[in-house]
């Protein structure tokens, strides 16, 4: 999975800024696992990420992840457009992207 708009802290576990003029940042490996709405922890400090499939997020939503997030206002990251995404470049950008383009996203 790719973060669009945000990067995730590792040594935190929350969500951060992005790092300038990088557009998606990858996640590290993570289980996910489906659990019923009511079973859900405390949401105070939990974005509710979508996750698409693709950058072009039309018709390709998936699920909601929680990802933990500092004290700061979900309408932050809603603003910033933060998603998850299962494929960070379209297949036509990667004819189009130059060699280093694809190693320097990852």
């Amino acid at each position: 999975l790719f973060l669009e708009g945000a990067r995730w802290d590792v040594g935190g576990g929350v969500l951060e800024d992005a790092r300038p003029k990088q557009l998606c940042s990858p996640m590290p490996l993570m289980l996910i696992k489906a659990a019923p709405s009511e079973h859900a922890a405390d949401s105070r400090d939990i974005f509710a990420c979508p996750v698409y499939q693709t950058r072009l997020r039309r018709g390709t939503f998936v699920f909601t992840a929680g990802l933990r997030m500092r004290r700061t206002d979900a309408k932050k990251w809603t603003l910033a457009g933060v998603a998850l995404l299962m494929q960070a470049f379209e297949a036509a950008e990667q004819d189009t992207l130059p060699p280093d383009a694809l190693s320097d996203a990852l």
